[in-house]
């Protein structure tokens, strides 16, 4: 039977700053997955602080792996748990406690989609290029861009096996993961879905003294839209010219059904 597994990754200051208290979140939910994995990079092996050892007793895993950046909290799980659905979710927010509720009614009624709590749309020029992002409603057709921060479900094998191309992926994508996951589910045919909540509904960012308000790695991204997120999925199409044709198919715009 497939089993839901929460993955996560964390490093540097936010082990000591945010990392517990955002997966204490994740352990303090109405739906409680199989597993709440935390992979570590092999550096930090002998400096986990005790924070996130004692929540082991409350069901937190804590696994070591290489280090690949953010896609730590997806790829190493993909590779452990093949069969199983992965949620992800960010180390420097704390979470409402019903987050993956949301997830799994959704993904109750769409088995085969990737499933996200926030998202936006990657708005697209005459010439297919990557303009800017915008939320969710404003122009049409809809493209679902999940954000990680807000938490996504891949289902089994709803990602091409490319996601595992590291090369390609320090090359095109090696801090904006969402970007990099994103294109994966569409090269693989996979549909998205909205849980159509907004963003303050289901998280706020821990800051490094640990209180609301602090600046995140998805923050920085976002604040890039413009540089940082046009590169790397304009990158991307370029390797991957089927995203571009996705978008300008009946598919893309189907993806806002909820």
């Amino acid at each position: 039977m497939n089993k839901y597994i929460v993955s996560v990754t964390s490093h540097s200051t936010r082990l000591e700053a945010s990392a517990a208290r955002a997966c204490y979140s994740m352990i303090d939910q109405t739906f409680k997955p199989d597993k709440l994995v935390l992979w570590l990079g092999h550096q930090y092996k002998n400096s986990v602080p005790q924070t996130l050892l004692d929540l082991q007793q409350l069901g937190l895993e804590i696994r070591f792996t290489d280090d690949i950046g953010p896609s730590t909290k997806l790829l190493p799980s993909l590779k452990a748990f093949p069969d199983d659905y992965i949620i992800t979710l960010d180390d420097d927010q704390y979470y409402s406690r019903d987050i993956l509720e949301r997830l799994i009614t959704h993904h109750k009624q769409y088995p085969d989609r990737i499933v996200c709590n926030i998202t936006r749309h990657i708005l697209l020029g005459e010439d297919n290029k990557f303009v800017k992002v915008l939320p969710l409603n404003t122009v049409a057709p809809s493209h679902i861009w999940p954000q990680g921060v807000g938490g996504v479900l891949y289902p089994p094998h709803s990602l091409h096996n490319d996601v595992f191309n590291l090369d390609r992926l320090n090359n095109v994508c090696p801090t904006c993961d969402d970007i990099w996951f994103y294109g994966m589910g569409i090269i693989a045919g996979t549909k998205y879905v909205w849980t159509g909540v907004k963003d303050a509904d289901v998280r706020k960012e821990i800051s490094r003294d640990g209180m609301a308000g602090g600046i995140a790695l998805w923050t920085i991204n976002n604040a890039q839209h413009g540089n940082s997120g046009r590169q790397h999925f304009n990158k991307l199409a370029e390797y991957y010219p089927q995203i571009i044709e996705y978008y300008n198919t009946d598919q893309a715009k189907e993806t806002i059904t909820i």
